[in-house]
This record gives C-alpha cells, sequence and structure tokens, in this order.
C-alpha cells in the first residue's frame, strides 16, 4: 500500500521516497474516532474501553506516524506493531461491536506495514480474528462468508494497489533513464557542434592565410623589389630617390606585417592542440628579431581552450610584441599566462618608455590595439592598456576559455596611469600601433 524503495547509506535509518496516500498512515486512528464518538453517546465508553482505545492510538503513532520510514522495509518492529494493533482492536470489537470498523481497518494495515507475502498471510489471521469472540471461533454459515470474503477482498485491493505502485516505480525509472540519456545526447551534440565550429574556423582562417599570401603579401613583395630597383637606377642624388626609399620602407614593413598576419592565421600548431608550444614559438621568433630580453611563464591550462580563444591570444602576443619591438625601446619584456576561475589571462609587460594616457604616438591611431580589443569584445573578453610616460606599459588580454561568439564587457583599449584593478603593474610598452 505504500511504497517501499528507499534509500540509504551504510548506517543511516532508510528514508521513505514517496507514499501512495499519506491517508493509509492514519487509517486505524480515523476508523477509531467515530466509533469512540457513537460509543460515548451511546454509554458503552467504559474507562477500560477508554483505556484501550488510548493504548491503541498511542501504539499507532509511537511505531508508525512517528516512523514513517519502516513500514515494508522494517519487518521485525512492524510485526510486533501489527500484533499489537490487532490484539487491541479484537479487544475492542468483543467489548461492543460499535468498534468493529477498527478491526477492518486492520485489513489495510497489513499491507501498509508488511512486504510481500507476509501482508497476505496477516490479512488471514485478521479475517479469523473478525469471526472469533470471546467464546471462541465461529465458522458457522454467515461468519465463514465473512472470513472468506473479508479476506479474498482484502488481499485482491491489497495486490491491486501494489501492482499499480510497482509499475508507477518503473514508469519513473524508465522517466529518469531518458532524462540521463537525453542529457547525455545533448552533451555530445554540444561537442559534436563544437568540434565541427572550431574546424570551420581553423580551415576559415587557412584559406584567409592562403588568400593573404598569395594576394596582398606576393602583390608587396613585387611592390617592394621593384622599388630597391627603382633605388638602385636613381642614385643617391636624384632629389626623388628619398621618396623612393620612404615607399621601399613601408612597404616593406607592409610586407612583414602581411606575413606576420598569416603565420599568425595558419592554424597549423594549434590544430594538433599545441598551445602553449604556438605561444613560446611565437616569442622565440620575437626575440630573434629583437634586442630585448623575454621572460616567460606559462601555467598549463586546466582544460582545453576553445580554437577562438587560442588563436585570439596568440594573434595578442604577437601583436603586443611587436608593438614593443617598434615603439617600446625595451630592456625586457615578459609574457605571462594564468587562469582565474573560467577565464585565461595573457599579461605582456615591459620596461620601455610608454606613454601618456590617450596620447598614442602611432600613425594608424593605434589601430593594432583596437582591432585586438575589437577581437577579444566578439569573444566575450577584454583588453586592458596601463601606461604612463618613463613607466612602461602592461596590455593585459582576459578572455572566456570556451568563447561563446557574443560580445561582452567594454572590450575597449584604456590607458591609465595607475595599475589595473586586477594589480598589474603600471609599465610596458611605448606608443602603441
Amino acid at each position: 500500500m505504500v511504497e517501499a524503495d528507499v534509500a540509504h547509506q551504510p548506517g543511516e535509518e532508510p528514508q521513505r521516497r514517496e507514499w501512495s496516500s499519506l491517508v493509509w498512515l492514519y487509517v486505524p486512528l480515523l476508523a477509531l474516532a467515530p466509533c469512540l464518538a457513537v460509543a460515548l453517546v451511546l454509554g458503552v465508553a467504559t474507562p477500560m474501553v477508554l483505556a484501550v482505545s488510548a493504548a491503541v492510538v498511542v501504539w499507532h503513532v509511537g511505531w508508525v506516524v512517528l516512523h514513517p520510514a519502516w513500514p515494508e522495509s522494517r519487518f521485525l518492529p512492524m510485526a510486533v506493531y501489527l500484533v499489537g494493533l490487532l490484539a487491541g482492536a479484537w479487544w475492542l470489537k468483543t467489548e461492543d461491536f460499535v468498534f468493529f470498523p477498527v478491526l477492518l481497518s486492520c485489513f489495510a494495515m497489513c499491507f501498509v506495514v508488511l512486504p510481500g507475502g507476509w501482508a497476505y498471510a496477516a490479512t488471514a489471521v485478521t479475517g479469523v480474528l473478525t469471526v472469533t469472540d470471546r467464546d471462541g471461533l465461529d465458522l458457522s454459515g454467515p461468519f465463514l462468508a465473512i472470513l472468506l470474503g473479508s479476506v479474498g477482498l482484502s488481499s485482491v485491493i491489497g495486490w491491486t494497489i501494489r501492482s499499480s505502485e510497482r509499475q508507477e516505480r518503473r514508469e519513473r525509472e524508465l522517466r529518469v533513464e531518458l532524462e540521463l540519456a537525453h542529457e547525455a545526447n545533448l552533451a555530445l551534440q554540444a561537442d559534436l557542434v563544437r568540434e565541427a565550429h572550431d574546424a570551420g574556423v581553423a580551415a576559415e582562417r587557412a584559406r584567409l592565410a592562403g588568400e593573404i599570401h598569395d594576394t596582398l603579401a606576393q602583390g608587396l613583395a613585387g611592390v617592394t623589389a621593384q622599388l630597391e630597383a627603382a633605388e638602385a637606377e636613381l642614385g643617391d642624388a636624384h632629389p626623388s630617390v628619398r621618396r623612393v626609399r620612404l615607399a621601399r620602407d613601408l612597404a616593406r614593413e607592409s610586407l612583414r606585417e602581411a606575413r606576420r598576419s598569416v603565420a599568425a592565421l595558419r592554424p597549423g600548431p594549434l590544430a594538433e592542440g599545441r598551445f602553449l608550444e604556438a605561444v613560446r614559438g611565437a616569442v622565440a621568433a620575437w626575440q630573434e628579431r629583437s634586442t630585448a630580453t623575454a621572460d616567460v611563464r606559462l601555467a598549463e591550462p586546466p582544460d582545453r581552450l576553445g580554437a577562438d580563444v587560442e588563436h585570439a591570444l596568440l594573434r595578442a602576443l604577437t601583436e603586443c610584441l611587436a608593438n614593443v619591438a617598434r615603439h617600446a625601446r625595451a630592456g625586457t619584456a615578459s609574457v605571462s599566462l594564468t587562469y582565474p576561475p573560467g577565464v585565461v589571462v595573457l599579461r605582456v609587460r615591459d620596461d620601455g618608455v610608454g606613454f601618456a594616457p590617450g596620447a598614442r604616438g602611432s600613425s594608424d591611431g593605434g589601430y593594432g590595439l583596437t582591432a585586438l580589443a575589437a577581437r577579444a569584445t566578439a569573444l566575450g573578453g577584454t583588453v586592458d592598456v596601463v601606461s604612463a610616460p618613463g613607466a612602461g606599459t602592461t596590455v593585459t588580454v582576459r578572455l572566456p576559455r570556451q568563447a561563446a561568439g557574443i560580445g561582452g564587457g567594454s572590450g575597449s583599449p584604456r590607458a591609465e596611469g595607475a595599475p589595473a584593478d586586477d594589480g598589474a603593474p603600471a609599465g610596458l610598452s611605448g606608443a602603441q600601433g
């Protein structure tokens, strides 16, 4: 009658998951109350009847109401309880027939408190008590019919309710299994979508790198070659040679930028998950071209970073190091990667000349940092720039470890004369491009 699946740890009292109906806990009390009221009205409620009725109430409350996890799970205590309940109900019935419903309520309690076949055995005992009085068992015609009818009917009802509860339990377990399978499918689908997205991003970056290499970089290489030939033909005394040299230097610088963009876009090292190796390689390549020394402190990521995040960090690193080389006149540049909860932080510091807030000295108006901030914003991250004249510059890039592709945060470069709120000291590069 009461669902009996329990979940408990060793040493803990079993906990009932749910009841078919809490009414079953109070069946004897619900039967006893009106019977006692009728007995009081009829004047048959003797002090002994009142005492036994009170004992039945206390007995039932102490064994069942105060221990709702015991029915159908603790056989011995419930067997003792049922014996006491049957004894009290039978005594009341033999004292006055007005208490017969109390004994009938014991049929239900057999299935409430006892498991399996024990409930049917207890039902048979209860049926015998219904046709037994203080003079003994009476199996004459009508009493035998009462015995067989009460036992049979209560057994059928108990079996039906228990079968329904088992079916409900199976259906609930099936729903839980289906929900778990659905969650697993959703997680697998998310993984497949993320992998497909990363593969698509890597393919598009490779395509863009090829386009830049085959068009822009090749064109700039040709322009540089032509300007070098024109410079040789004009000679140092020609009045236009200065402009040709300026154009040549500008073309060479643009060619270097184009090749650097191609190198940053190619997914080769990142496609195999070697993010830290790619970062170290970028720093090593920069140090070969720079007179400054590099201090690199890279922590291993606690989990796999998103492909977008890795490429953005690598691009930010090359941009910051290029700025150090072009503008900072620094002796040392430090690079660090840390992983606060949920994010990855790239910080590039140098001890160069720095710059005043709002005074970007590059001819392109600081486009490199502006583009860097735009990329970070698109991934839900931010870029902070802290600098002061003579105090160097710190560039801090914060990105979520798995970018959702949605902009978040301010993302705009911020030049200040004081440390950022995360404690990064003022100091690093000069006027940034």
